[in-house]
């Protein structure tokens, strides 16, 4: 694992001099650091008035997450230009300012739904979800001719290519990864691998794929209240996982949601148009998903993040013994 010194703090200065390389203006005040889940990130005050958020990756440096978030806003301005996204992503990856990569995104009005939905009376808490789903339909709509991690990965598949023998391939990888990371095969490699291959029998061979946001969660969008006092969902963001393939992939993180908040499942699958949820394939995907968390909490910092392994571990355990680890039992 690659150490790294302290990220430094972007100060005024450091500010303007970021501004004016993207020729965005002056900015006259920086917030303190705002703390994601992951990475930091700044709000700028510009002289005009306007706001942008200065997005860094310190965390992941080793990783092309802003590059990569970069190619997907370019791409969806094109062929989605009415989703509420930002509609400029000004990105450096040339670490002349900033030891690590950063963008700069216009702020996207509203409040996040991950720290609004409980305190959200009960007439406007109960048209959310069902805003979502409209909304990840949407994005599912996106038809593309193939699957696979990014627009340019050399390694994505025409969409008549066998949808599990690619998923099976990511198990193997992945898997091995793990296994590094833990200095041998976990003791629950074998029956998560039955499990798994068992559940990619109930997939389809070949898929229609879609524009997969890949980290869809309340926590990563954005409402606003209209005229008439009803929620709308205003922003999206944090797309630098997007990538292309079944669109039963996206729930996954939602589901988690709606561990927590059963009663936001039904309104969300009318919105989305879906009578059924999808229990079995996504544990195919929460495997994978698992999978690679429990890497990178070995592989991501000076320190293996034990409370990140411990509980994707214990979701892997779960998965072994056929069980859902989103689901009380």
């Amino acid at each position: 694992m690659t150490l790294h010194p302290a990220p430094p703090r972007i100060d005024l200065l450091l500010a303007q001099a970021i501004c004016l390389r993207h020729g965005i203006g002056r900015p006259v005040w920086v917030s303190e650091p705002m703390n994601g889940v992951i990475n930091e990130s700044y709000l700028f005050l510009m002289d005009n008035g306007r706001r942008w958020v200065c997005r860094v990756n310190a965390h992941d440096r080793d990783l092309d997450k802003i590059g990569r978030e970069a190619k997907t806003y370019r791409w969806l301005h094109q062929v989605a230009p009415d989703l509420p996204i930002a509609l400029d992503y000004l990105p450096d990856c040339s670490k002349e300012l900033l030891p690590f990569d950063y963008a700069l995104i216009p702020f996207l009005e509203g409040r996040g739904i991950g720290e609004a939905i409980e305190s959200l009376p009960t007439e406007k808490r109960n048209v959310l979800p069902e805003e979502i789903g409209r909304l990840l339909r949407r994005f599912h709509r996106i038809r593309v001719p193939f699957f696979g991690n990014r627009l340019d990965d050399p390694r994505v598949f025409p969409k008549e290519s066998s949808w599990r023998d690619y998923l099976r391939e990511r198990f193997d990888r992945k898997i091995s990864r793990c296994g590094k990371g833990l200095g041998g095969p976990p003791t629950w490699k074998e029956p998560l691998t039955q499990r798994f291959a068992e559940g990619l029998q109930a997939l389809p061979d070949a898929i229609e794929p879609v524009f997969l946001h890949g980290d869809f969660h309340y926590d990563n969008l954005l409402f606003a209240e209209g005229q008439s006092g009803a929620p709308r969902i205003s922003g999206v963001f944090d797309l630098e996982w997007a990538w292309w393939g079944d669109a039963s992939a996206d729930l996954l993180h939602l589901e988690e949601a709606f561990f927590f908040y059963p009663q936001d499942r039904a309104p969300f699958l009318a919105g989305y148009d879906k009578t059924a949820w999808p229990t079995e394939p996504l544990k195919v995907y929460r495997t994978l998903h698992s999978l690679r968390v429990l890497s990178v909490g070995y592989e991501a910092s000076a320190e293996p993040d034990w409370d990140l392994i411990a509980r994707h571990d214990d979701r892997l355990r779960l998965l072994a013994e056929g069980k859902n680890p989103m689901e009380p039992f």
